[in-house]
């Protein structure tokens, strides 16, 4: 799986759940800006 397809997925199961980038970076333990990128 590329990353840009790997991105969208992950948006779009986040959006399903209704989580913030916030609150998906807290589960990885990483900051919200690596999940934004």
């Amino acid at each position: 799986m590329n990353p840009k397809t790997f991105g969208l997925t992950l948006k779009q199961a986040r959006l399903n759940k209704g989580m913030t980038q916030e609150q998906l970076a807290e589960i990885f333990g990483v900051t919200n800006r690596t999940i934004s990128r």
